[in-house]
């Protein structure tokens, strides 16, 4: 007979002979007090959002259903998986993932559970194969949520100073707070989860001041404020906010200098009703006695000055405010040049043409065509230019000189209002360091002491920039032109050399047929899961800044060892690495007692081919280097050893780190190849041969 008591909610049969009227009550009483127990957890998990309940077996947990644009993809998609993440972890776990802090209440069986959990909702967030392929990197035995999770987040997560930008500019615009409760609880919501994105982007005080700076400069460095943020996409922190004001007063002073040019136009030209100088034609007191000659241009009528007129309506009074000059209204509003407001009033320039303006401040073209590489912006007012213009694209441009020299512009406004091409004096001093030189008869820029274009003086007083227009488009069309070869080919082929070591072999000549290179969103978004795979180790050794002055006066020695034999039975590497040239040796060893026999016969050759002779020997405390015939060989030499302290391989950086670029070389070559481990002897010369160490 089964003695266990029975379920509260297990109905009981009244007709039994041991039920009463009592325990019936009592009985009813507690399936009430059961179910009411019940409904929080319903109403909770009613109210949660984003979770659709999979259908199936009672145990199966709630799968959380992530949106297509919530879902993780690359870098440009996690900052909006972040914010899903948050609201979709459950809040006893969020912490758990997110900080990697384990509550001390928590038992191992509710660790694991709420780690399957919580792994489970990260893995079906993700959307990429490339993204999976981060996860290849970590041990079998560490896959937890909160690993998962950091993993993800160093690989993808914006480093870049234009999310700090980001974040604080969402920030500064927030709007006020409501005056309702329902519509704060929602404004609170939002604002927090801003809060929590700044708090884990871990910014500096320097970040917040200079953010707060540029949020309130004023609308005309709009364009300022546009090319200092496309600065920041290849930096890692903020400028100095001393640095950011010291540009913002330049170009307070370019603009306030183009303003008072402007003003100086209206006032140094005779008002039209008394002859005078000194001011305009609204502002003088004696124009009713001066009527103009000719009839006013509201009424026909002939008499008194149009700015006088009865019939006028406000489009009409408007209008009249700016009929005395073209000048007044640039006088009153900040503009980006004063020599281009004389140049669009006479437009008698070619629409090709290159007008180096110290009043601009920013290069602005307005041929869509020369752009090599473009991204849309948001619509940008530039006042000051023919009553202003709208920059509507921002890229590099790139042209040729009429000296032959090639020349990039970066950050270059699309404005397709301008009659001609604007290059900023400014921005030419400040980001592309070249020195100019303004002449009677022209312009001449220099860089690094070496002339590289020249410009020719017109008679309105204008410098412009001789160019050879029939190559413009033509290197921008080749700037844009796709490759013959794939960037993950020609990346395999050079044994998983960075992609921007590419750019700047193909850009020095030293790779031919391809070019200008590969655009910048091909190396952006370039991804190759043998490097992802291989490259998984600590931060790198820092470098020392002292070297060696000639060749052999320092050389640094390691023994690396692999888990597995080669196809040879090798077992370990050992490395000289010349601190002058670097010039790395490699050998290939059976047991680390042959490592003596090798310096010899290494000390020998390359003593004779360099004519020089070995001064320091600088390696860690390993045996094979400490032993008795090692040192007295050096001794009679006159060779000085020099060791690490134990347990500071730091000490021995610069061979640490050439083993480093070893194995993940050698990884990586394997992996893409899918070979076994064997290969790994024929691996290390191949990549010493492409790097040509």
């Amino acid at each position: 007979m089964d003695s266990s008591p029975a379920s509260p909610l297990a109905p009981r049969d009244p007709s039994s002979p041991e039920s009463s009227i009592g325990e019936q009550i009592a009985t009813l009483q507690a399936q009430l007090a059961a179910l009411q127990a019940l409904q929080p957890a319903a109403a909770a998990a009613a109210a949660t959002p984003a979770v659709t309940a999979v259908p199936g077996n009672a145990a199966t947990a709630s799968k959380v259903v992530f949106p297509k644009h919530a879902r993780l993809d690359g870098p440009k998609s996690f900052t909006n998986w972040l914010r899903q993440l948050r609201l979709a972890l459950p809040n006893q776990v969020r912490g758990y993932v997110l900080d990697g802090v384990i509550p001390p209440t928590w038992t191992a069986n509710q660790l694991a559970a709420r780690d399957d959990a919580a792994r489970e909702i990260i893995v079906g967030s993700i959307d990429s194969t490339d993204v999976s392929a981060t996860l290849d990197a970590i041990p079998s035995d560490d896959l937890s949520a909160p690993r998962i999770f950091a993993a993800l987040k160093a690989r993808f997560a914006p480093d870049d100073a234009t999310r700090t930008l980001e974040l604080f500019a969402r920030l500064w615009d927030f709007r006020k707070m409501p005056a309702s409760v329902e519509a704060y609880d929602t404004w609170l919501r939002e604002y927090m989860s801003i809060a929590q994105e700044i708090r884990d982007a871990k910014t500096s005080l320097n970040d917040v001041l200079a953010t707060h700076v540029l949020a309130m400069v004023p609308s005309c460095l709009d364009s300022f404020r546009l090319t200092f943020t496309d600065e920041q996409r290849n930096r890692r922190d903020l400028p100095e906010l001393t640095t950011l004001t010291d540009r913002i007063r330049i170009q307070l002073r370019s603009a306030g200098l183009s303003t008072s040019h402007s003003a100086m136009l209206a006032t140094s030209s005779p008002c039209p009703a008394c002859r005078a100088p000194g001011h305009r034609l609204r502002d003088c007191t004696s124009r009713a006695k001066h009527p103009p000659t000719g009839p006013c241009r509201r009424c026909h009528k002939k008499g008194h000055w149009a700015l006088d007129c009865k019939n006028r309506g406000e489009q009409a009074r408007s209008s009249d405010d700016t009929q005395d000059d073209t000048s007044s209204s640039a006088a009153l509003q900040p503009n980006v040049g004063y020599f281009a407001s004389c140049l669009f009033a006479r437009r008698q320039l070619p629409t090709d043409a290159f007008v180096v303006d110290s009043g601009a401040t920013t290069h602005m073209v307005a041929d869509r065509s020369l752009f090599t590489t473009y991204r849309q912006t948001a619509h940008t007012k530039i006042g000051g230019i023919a009553g202003g213009i709208t920059a509507i694209g921002m890229g590099d441009v790139a042209f040729v000189a009429k000296t032959g020299h090639p020349i990039t512009l970066r950050g270059v406004l699309h404005t397709p209002g301008l009659h001609v091409n604007l290059l900023s004096v400014a921005r030419l001093c400040d980001t592309d360091r070249v020195r100019l030189a303004f002449t009677s008869d022209g312009i001449d820029i220099a860089k690094d002491g070496q002339a590289i274009a020249h410009g020719t003086r017109v008679n309105d007083g204008l410098y412009l920039l001789d160019v050879d227009h029939t190559k413009c488009q033509h290197l921008a069309f080749l700037s844009r032109s796709e490759s013959p070869v794939p960037l993950l080919t020609l990346h395999r082929c050079l044994g998983h050399l960075a992609p921007s070591s590419i750019q700047k072999m193909i850009a020095a000549g030293l790779l031919h047929g391809f070019g200008a290179g590969y655009s910048d969103k091909d190396v952006e978004e370039f991804v190759c899961n043998a490097c992802l795979g291989s490259k998984g180790h600590r931060l790198p050794f820092p470098d020392s800044e002292s070297h060696s002055p000639e060749r052999l006066g320092l050389v640094h020695s390691d023994v690396l060892s692999f888990p597995t034999p080669s196809l040879t039975g090798k077992r370990y590497l050992v490395t000289f690495l010349d601190d002058h040239s670097r010039k790395l040796w490699a050998y290939a060893i059976d047991h680390k007692s042959d490592v003596f026999t090798i310096f010899q016969t290494w000390l020998a050759e390359v003593e004779l081919e360099t004519n020089a002779r070995l001064r320091i020997l600088r390696t860690d405390n390993g045996g094979e280097y400490r032993s008795n015939a090692f040192t007295e060989f050096c001794k009679s030499k006159g060779i000085r050893c020099q060791y690490s302290i134990p347990y500071t391989p730091q000490q021995n950086g610069r061979a640490e780190r050439v083993n480093l670029s070893i194995v993940e070389g050698v990884l990586a070559l394997l992996a893409d190849a899918r070979l076994p481990a064997t290969f790994w002897d024929e691996a290390v010369m191949l990549s010493r041969l492409l790097k040509r160490w």
